[in-house]
């Protein structure tokens, strides 16, 4: 059997490949919880889900779950998509309407009771992420985009990237990381 290489095109949009998963705007984030890292990751898994299930399924996950309950990562104060990835594979996810997040996260208590009583995780209504991978090949972060959806990219930015705003990004050396 001959392995057919996927043509990839000059421009490609999911967008517009998946209109009926396209969001009208951006969901409201906490200006006081650095949690863009759950949001940007939520947000990948959310769209693919939608494109698998051809638009049928726009779930909004709760992002207050895994601010609030992932001790592997460091909630309102930053974190990785890495992590999000690996509570999504160990517990899933679960939808936002499933999770009462307390008034204030950085002083939110979740419990493990907290977590095995949780209605949506006791019915199965609970998203898992199967598999994950880390990529450099633009090709082959190329070729996933158009097999199964948004990916994710994380950067550590140095000082020096905050005024940045087009072209090609190069750390200067007197630039420290942020």
């Amino acid at each position: 059997m001959q392995n057919k290489e996927m043509a990839i095109p000059e421009a490609y949009d999911w967008r517009q490949q998946n209109p009926e998963c396209a969001r009208e705007a951006a969901p409201e984030i906490d200006k006081s919880c650095s949690s863009s890292y759950v949001h940007a990751s939520l947000s990948a898994v959310e769209d693919r889900i939608c494109a698998a299930s051809k638009g049928q399924n726009k779930v909004r996950l709760s992002s207050k779950e895994l601010i609030e309950c992932d001790k592997t990562s460091n909630g309102c104060k930053g974190g990785t998509v890495n992590r999000v990835l690996a509570w999504g594979k160990r517990k899933g996810f679960i939808p936002e309407e499933c999770y009462s997040a307390s008034e204030d996260a950085e002083q939110a208590e979740c419990t493990v009771e907290s977590l095995q009583e949780n209605e949506c995780r006791i019915n199965q209504n609970v998203y898992k992420v199967i598999d994950y991978c880390l990529s450099q090949e633009v090709e082959g972060i190329k070729r996933e985009i158009m097999t199964n959806g948004p990916v994710l990219g994380q950067i550590n930015p140095y000082t020096d990237f905050l005024p940045y705003a087009s072209g090609h990004y190069q750390r200067t050396q007197e630039a420290f990381r942020y």
